[in-house]
C-alpha cells in the first residue's frame, strides 16, 4: 500500500523584523530598563523567559568572573548552565 504525498505546506517560521521597526522597538524597550535587561539576558544568554529569567536570582550572577550560573533545579535538562 502506497501512502500519498503531503502537498500541504504549513509555514510557521516567524517573519523577520524590518530594520526601521527594530530601531523603534529598541527605543521603546530602552525606556523600561527591566524590559531591556530581560531582553538582553534572553538574547545573549539564550535564557528562557518562562522559567529561567522569571525566577532568576542575583546570586546566580558571579560578577567577579563574569559568569551566570543557572542551577539544574530550574533547567529541564537537569544540568547546570554556565554562561
Amino acid at each position: 500500500m502506497r501512502i500519498p504525498e503531503n502537498t500541504r505546506v504549513i509555514d510557521k517560521t516567524p517573519r523577520p523584523i524590518k530594520e526601521c521597526d527594530m530601531e523603534d522597538l529598541k527605543k521603546e524597550m530602552m525606556k523600561n530598563p527591566l524590559l531591556w535587561l530581560t531582553a538582553e539576558f534572553e538574547h545573549y544568554c539564550y535564557m528562557h523567559p518562562d522559567k529561567e529569567i522569571r525566577i532568576m536570582k542575583i546570586k546566580w550572577i558571579d560578577f567577579f568572573s563574569g559568569k551566570i550560573i543557572v542551577p539544574k533545579t530550574v533547567i529541564k535538562t537537569k544540568k547546570d548552565k554556565v554562561w
